[in-house]
């Protein structure tokens, strides 16, 4: 079945059955020294006054053994080797600053072995943007706020568990640990310990994941308390790194206050990948087992279970109501009824219709999306068809799907 003849942007394929998902990622990090006791002299001495022989005969007691001063150093390095092998939590907190401006950044890090999950929050003036970063099975991926998730690209320093690029390859680096004494920090007074380590630490080890940083300057030292207990790592040094339009220096202060804890990394369940059109010029994303075909009449996005996108793209005088009302008037032909829900949506940033259906064919009960935009004189429909039964899923996969979408290749 297809749209009314003569409708210019009507998908093509609206009831081949096909599949879909999109989106994008990055950010973060934290800083411990020693102690002693002196021993007391006790005299014994009678309760009445002693003679002179009596205080002649008077006894020095045996001095009290002084607590061994504990080595901070060595023991914090000890404790902190041990962590990640066992499952090392850490909550982040600090900032980060360019011309630009200066943005609080908040989350969490779990490490266990060699795997990793970072979970970050940039406060950006109201706007809060989330990052996330996952290194598992030697691999990394990223998602940008609730988007699909993707595969990080590889870039020396940068991605998966190359020396520096965890904290647990960064803290089995540590060279040399020294104990530059007593300080006030985050609210508790702690050994500052300095680290030397064989490889320069990484951004990402941090959780900042962003594919455009370069030339990563950091600077990772260690608190601790008395005991040598490791309290969190402080992170400071800056990058470069593309912020809107141009590439802007960024400095960086965090501090990651870490505790032992069974943590668990797994790799994400589905992964997204990018693809663009030359003749439709849009760039979007898809999860990794859906085919991309460019069709004679439309781009064409199946998964394995035959669920699919159909995109088609034409020139257009219309303005977005316009387009809207020519394609409900379209498919009211085709489906025999109006749209059940109409909503406005917002696609690559410009405002746009979600038409819903629910429809059968060839015996077939199918759940219908239709989006349209209108962007510099093109008109854009893309349409989703699956079997009915799964709506609220299928749904979540449509808009993440239209929220990887940009317009131009």
């Amino acid at each position: 079945m297809r749209p009314a003849p003569g409708h210019p942007f009507a998908p093509p394929r609206l009831f081949r059955l096909m599949g879909m998902a999109a989106a994008v990622a990055a950010i973060v990090a934290g800083c411990g020294t020693s102690s002693s006791s002196t021993p007391t002299t006790v005299l014994q001495t009678s309760s009445a006054p002693a003679s002179a022989a009596a205080r002649a005969t008077a006894t020095v007691a045996p001095a009290a053994s002084p607590s061994p001063t504990p080595d901070v150093s060595s023991a914090a390095l000890r404790t902190l080797s041990r962590m990640p092998a066992t499952g090392m939590d850490g909550d982040v907190s600090g900032t980060l600053t360019s011309s630009a401006g200066a943005w609080p950044v908040s989350g969490t890090i779990s490490v266990v072995g060699a795997s990793q999950q970072s979970d970050l929050q940039l406060t950006v003036g109201t706007a809060t943007q989330a990052s996330h970063l996952v290194v598992a099975d030697g691999k990394a991926y990223v998602e940008q706020g609730s988007g699909p998730w993707f595969a990080a690209p590889a870039r020396a320093g940068g991605y998966g568990p190359t020396s520096g690029a965890t904290l647990d390859s960064l803290v089995t680096s540590i060279t040399s640990v020294k104990d530059v004494g007593l300080e006030d920090h985050a609210g508790q007074q702690l050994h500052h310990l300095t680290l030397d380590t064989s490889t320069s630490p990484a951004p990402v080890a941090f959780g900042f994941a962003d594919g455009s940083i370069t030339g990563a300057d950091l600077t990772v030292d260690l608190y601790a308390d008395d005991n040598g207990t490791p309290v969190l790592l402080a992170v400071s040094g800056g990058w470069q790194q593309r912020i809107g339009a141009s590439v802007a220096a960024v400095t960086v202060a965090l501090d990651v206050k870490v505790r032992p804890s069974p943590a668990s990394v797994t790799a994400p369940a589905e992964i997204w990948s990018s693809f663009s059109s030359k003749r439709y010029l849009y760039h979007a994303a898809k999860p990794t087992d859906w085919t991309y075909t460019a069709k004679a009449s439309a781009d064409e996005l199946v998964s394995p279970e035959d669920t699919g996108i159909d995109l088609a793209s034409t020139a257009t005088p219309e303005n977005l109501n316009q387009a809207a009302a020519d394609l409900v008037s379209a498919n009211t032909h085709v489906f025999g009824r109006k749209p059940e829900h109409t909503e406005s949506v917002t696609i690559a940033g410009s405002p746009a219709r979600l038409l819903t259906y629910h429809v059968t064919q060839n015996k077939l009960k199918l759940y219908v999306m239709e989006a349209v935009v209108v962007y510099k004189g093109r008109a854009y429909v893309v349409s989703y068809v699956a079997l009915a039964g799964d709506e609220a899923s299928d749904r979540a996969t449509f808009l993440e799907f239209l929220g990887t979408f940009g317009f131009g290749r």
